[in-house]
Parts: C-alpha cells; sequence; structure tokens
C-alpha cells in the first residue's frame, strides 16, 4: 500500500509506477491464465510446459523459416530472455500456434490477446536482439549471453530497457535474405563474389 508523501499526502511517482507495473503483471497474468483455459484440452494439458522443440516449432510456423535441432541452445535463451517478466503469454501463444492450423492462426492469435507476443518474438529472432530492464541485468544468463549491460544505462533513464544483441550471425534476417550474409562469414570460396546471386 502506499504511503503518503510530501505535504499533499499523495502517492509519489515511484510508488504510481510500482502500483501501476503491478497491476500491468496481474493483468496479464489473468489474460494469459483466460487463454489457456479456453484452449482444447489436449493444448491446454501442453501448456504446463513448453520443450525447446515447442518453441522451436511455433517459432518456425510463425517465421516461415524451418528451425531445425541447431537452434535448440539460441531457442532455450530466447525462450528464457522473453520470459523474464513471466512466462504464461509466451507459453499460451506456443500452444495456439502448435495446435491451430495455419489459415486461422492470424485470426485465433487476435481473438486470444496474443498477437503482440508473437509479433515481440518474430522481432527477436529475425533481429537477433532484446530490449532489458535494468532489474535483469545480474541474471546470469543475461550475464552469459549480453554481458554487463550496467554500464549502458542513461542516469537519467534509470530504469529504462537497454536494446542488446544475442546473437547476429543466427538472427533470421540473414536467412530470409538469400542474396546476403552476415559479415566475416564465408560465402564460398575465393573468387565467389565474381557470380550473381542465385
Amino acid at each position: 500500500m502506499a504511503r503518503p508523501t510530501g505535504q499533499g499526502g499523495g502517492v509519489s511517482d515511484d510508488q504510481r509506477t510500482t502500483a501501476t507495473a503491478s497491476r500491468r503483471t496481474i493483468i496479464k497474468a489473468m489474460a494469459a491464465a483466460a487463454v489457456a483455459a479456453c484452449l482444447p484440452g489436449k493444448a491446454r494439458a501442453a501448456s504446463e510446459r513448453i520443450s525447446v522443440d515447442a518453441f522451436l516449432a511455433a517459432s518456425s510456423k510463425l517465421s516461415g523459416i524451418a528451425l531445425d535441432k541447431s537452434y535448440s541452445q539460441l531457442g532455450e535463451t530466447l525462450w528464457h530472455l522473453l520470459t523474464l517478466d513471466g512466462a504464461s503469454r509466451l507459453r499460451a501463444m506456443v500452444v495456439l500456434v502448435n495446435h491451430t492450423p495455419e489459415e486461422r492462426l492470424e485470426r485465433e492469435l487476435r481473438r486470444f490477446g496474443l498477437r503482440t507476443t508473437a509479433e515481440k518474438l518474430l522481432s527477436t529472432w529475425y533481429q537477433g536482439t532484446i530490449s532489458i530492464a535494468p532489474r535483469y541485468f545480474r541474471d546470469p544468463v543475461v550475464l552469459r549471453v549480453l554481458g554487463d549491460l550496467s554500464g549502458q544505462v542513461d542516469p537519467r533513464k534509470p530504469h529504462r530497457a537497454i536494446p542488446a544483441v544475442i546473437t547476429y550471425d543466427e538472427a533470421l534476417a540473414w536467412r530470409s535474405c538469400t542474396f546476403t550474409k552476415p559479415s566475416a562469414t564465408c560465402g564460398g570460396p575465393f573468387g565467389y563474389w565474381q557470380n550473381p546471386p542465385t
């Protein structure tokens, strides 16, 4: 509960932000629970625990790019980073994507309010980047994958999320643009660049 501050006895900006964040978190959790409750029985049971294979299958279906077992480690990393604020929405989206026919997918994502979650997932896969809030800078996976981000915090906005590169070479943008490749990645034998792309 917020304590009165100053002479006006109101709520400070810091306390107001905290209260809003708590409500937002609760509303997100309730929405995800409602989505999970509406899923068919088999899909609802699967939503309790999502495997890397299920996450990669949903990512493949959404991106249109086959993600095989070679993407398992990156998939685990993305799952962890995308679920730092909680896994319920991403979990519900993965289950929905994996149990919905392609022709109904867009409509079902909108219906259950999961389109934004799907867009965030695709953005992360294609760009290989993510924004991390300072409160997660000490998370072991954040430190291992992204390094120490604390030096990048703007002192005027200490709570603002920092964009960080998860992967460069494995970002899906490179797979979707067949005419190019990541810098410093060999494209073939010496002189391959003189031939037009196929």
